[in-house]
């Protein structure tokens, strides 16, 4: 972790002569006396990991075993909301279905209608089976109003451009009630259209609704929550936006939890309050332990910085070397900007679930289980960071450490003719090909072809109604596959392999200025690179000249020779 200093005090060192060993026993401050040794230890103790510091003087990895705790805990948590989210949402989608099986009529064949027979048989078949309900469903279902007679709104709305018919714009959004259905009592189709008055012209209308509201009784749904019913507010919307002869009958719904009793011993109420309480108090526990987590990472952000800062004039003053960016990056902590994320979005995610576990908001299930699973994935990446103190387990670390900078320029530059085949296969082949309907649909298929995936099916879906528009399109997939396939895919393979190489050969990354600053070793590190890329280079000739060629390099060191004397 990022140690502090007083940011006030300077860098220059009043004494170049004082001996390493007296460095003060504070490894927190760079005070105005220290000298170059004295602040290249600091700087040392500043980037040891706890491991390390614990072996150096004992001091205990409490930050460690906090992080390591609030992995355990923020796991469980989430896997026991997991577990109920699962319920809720496989709830939903299981009464929606079922919604649409009875109400929609020839469903899912009769999603299209293209008659005007077909669309008033449409709302009579959902008007008879509303009523009907009792006699057809199988779950404990209720409809709810607030009277006694079943409530089935209507509503209409017209084109814009109708206006211009005479229409005011008053009407252009209608709503009313249909009639009820009289019990004992069967109605024609044609009666049920005069009687509630059912459009006879479609030409100038957008969009059509009916509107009712089912109640779902004392479901076992989860033991966690208390609310003993589900009020789910049906939607049944006839489309025909496009105005172009076909209209889609599509049937949506969202849920709303309530009780339905006033007792106190009603279902799930009395039973589970002592869980929900206990819930509550583990989930503020967590909040609590990240709460203490975030201030911690803080102020290490804090003390990275101002750290970062006295370095940074230390070399200007000192030492008459420009502090880059990139060495500024080497104070910025990835590890600690996870565990910062992490964090927040669990006491985001804690917050929302203790909403969830003492009132009503449904629509908040998806923030809470999106918080969850941000925390959970950046608390167990972050679990690497502790395996890279162990030599063995650290190559894929630093591998990536290494490339990312070459990996981030490369995807860069990949990422405009990227986009440029997203935007032109959308413009031509958008009205051709299900996949190229739109810009996200365009860049899911491109890069589903770049895994391989269901490629037969994208070159074999392209409609062949314009000629010049399916020869377009052999050569656009050919040409993208080609490209991004065996020569994008395979540079972005090789930037890291190579990386994986040259750590294997050298043994560990290159080392930054600040690294070598704290080794003492800016210069022999300088002329060992040096002497190892020419003993590479000279290997790679010799191995040309027994391959039959004659090109003699006489300035090449043979990698025999022993390592070049270096003098500081």
């Amino acid at each position: 972790m990022a140690e502090s200093f007083s940011e006030g005090d300077s860098l220059l060192p009043k004494e170049k002569s004082k001996s390493y060993y007296m460095v003060t026993d504070s490894h927190e401050e760079i005070h105005e006396t220290d000298n170059e040794e004295q602040i290249r230890s600091k700087l040392q103790w500043f980037f040891k990991n706890p491991y390390e510091k614990y072996k150096d003087r004992g001091r205990k990895p409490w930050k460690f075993l906090l992080q390591i705790g609030k992995i355990i805990l923020v796991t469980i948590q989430a896997t026991l909301f997991a577990t109920n989210e699962f319920s809720v949402v496989t709830f939903n989608k299981d009464n929606i279905e079922t919604f649409r099986q009875v109400f929609i009529f020839n469903y899912p064949n009769g999603k299209l209608l293209y008659q005007k027979s077909s669309v008033y048989q449409q709302i009579f078949h959902s008007w008879n089976q509303i009523y009907d309900y009792e006699k057809i469903m199988v779950g404990t279902y209720e409809i709810k109003t607030d009277s006694n007679d079943t409530r089935i709104k209507f509503c209409k709305t017209l084109h814009k451009d109708s206006q211009a018919r005479n229409i005011s714009k008053e009407n252009l959004d209608t709503c009313y009630d249909l009639q009820p259905k009289l019990k004992n009592h069967k109605i024609s189709l044609d009666e049920f259209i005069n009687v509630n008055q059912l459009p006879k012209d479609f030409e100038w209308i957008v969009e059509m609704k009916l509107q009712f509201t089912f109640q779902v009784n004392y479901t076992m749904l989860h033991a966690r929550n208390s609310p003993d019913c589900y009020m789910f507010n049906i939607v049944i919307l006839f489309e025909n936006g496009d105005l172009d002869g076909i209209m889609e009958v599509r049937l949506d719904s969202d849920i709303d939890f309530h009780h339905c009793r006033s007792s106190d011993k009603g279902l799930h109420i009395q039973e589970h309050q002592t869980k929900k309480r206990l819930m509550t108090v583990y989930d503020s526990v967590i909040v609590i332990l990240c709460t203490v987590s975030l201030s911690l990472c803080l102020r290490s952000f804090n003390r990275h910085w101002k750290l970062c800062k006295a370095a940074s004039r230390f070399f200007a003053e000192y030492r008459y070397e420009p502090f880059t960016v990139s060495d500024k990056m080497n104070f910025l902590s990835f590890w600690l900007l996870l565990i910062t994320l992490s964090d927040i979005s669990t006491i985001f995610g804690t917050t929302i679930k203790i909403i969830l576990d003492w009132m009503e908001y449904p629509e908040l299930y998806a923030s809470c289980s999106m918080c969850f699973g941000l925390a959970v994935l950046f608390s167990w990446i972050g679990v690497l960071r502790y395996l890279g103190f162990l030599k063995g387990y650290n190559v894929l670390l630093i591998t990536l450490k290494t490339a990312f900078p070459v990996i981030v320029r490369f995807i860069s530059c990949v990422a405009f003719i990227y986009i440029g085949f997203i935007v032109c296969g959308w413009i031509v082949f958008g009205p051709y090909h299900l996949k190229f309907q739109s810009l996200v649909t365009t860049s899911e298929c491109l890069f589903a072809l770049v895994n391989g995936d269901d490629m037969y099916a994208t070159f074999n879906a392209m409609d062949s109604s314009d000629p010049l528009i399916w020869y377009f399109s052999k050569v656009y997939l050919y040409f993208y596959v080609s490209l991004f396939i065996f020569v994008v895919l395979s540079l972005f393979i090789g930037i890291v392999a190579d990386t994986y190489e040259r750590i294997k050969d050298f043994g560990y990354a290159p080392k930054s200025r600040i690294e070598l600053f704290m080794e003492g070793n800016e210069h022999i590190e300088e002329e060992q690179q040096q002497f190892r890329s020419l003993c590479k280079l000279h290997n790679r000739v010799d191995n040309e000249n027994r391959n039959g060629s004659n090109i003699v390099h006489d300035d090449l060191m043979p990698c025999s020779s022993a390592e070049p004397n270096i003098i500081v």
